[in-house]
């Protein structure tokens, strides 16, 4: 019983701290997003969310600080929990259920970033390309004639 808390409150901490690493990268790089738009003058479908963002990242955050500081605390008196069953029922369920409630609120933001994103890719911008370019040479091409060949063949 003691090998597997061992391995249980290490395995859930780890994961969660990875989770938790890689999906505070990616919130920050798209609030960046977010604000670059502001300064752009151009409205971001993010910018709307953003305070069910925040409110979903914290409780994100705080649950698994809360889950891995669970685990951490465990971890050094694994020995005397495994000695008393209940003890280690009780010490496994909080970790287990806190840890699906993190992936939770994990996937609820993840879900949150994607639905945005088709927001911004249903959006018209200027940024968009159009039917008709201009090779090298100036001249017209329609859409059939994008290939690299045509535009350099000119």
């Amino acid at each position: 019983m003691e090998t597997a808390l061992y391995y249980t409150l290490s395995t859930v901490a780890q994961t969660l701290a990875g989770t938790l690493a890689i999906l505070v990268a990616v919130m920050l790089a798209q609030t960046s997003r977010v604000t670059d738009a502001q300064h752009a003058g151009t409205a971001h479908p993010l910018h709307q969310a953003s305070r069910r963002v925040r409110h979903r990242l914290r409780m994100a955050i705080g649950l698994s600080l809360v889950d891995i500081g669970v685990c951490f605390g465990a971890l050094p008196f694994t020995p005397l929990i495994a000695r008393h069953s209940g003890v280690a029922v009780l010490v496994l369920a909080v970790t287990i259920v806190l840890g699906v409630v993190c992936l939770v609120y994990y996937w609820r933001l993840i879900e949150l970033l994607f639905s945005f994103r088709q927001k911004i890719r249903r959006q018209p911008s200027s940024a968009t390309v159009q039917s008709f370019c201009l090779t090298f040479s100036h001249r017209l091409v329609g859409p059939l004639s994008y290939t690299l060949a045509s535009s350099f063949a000119t």
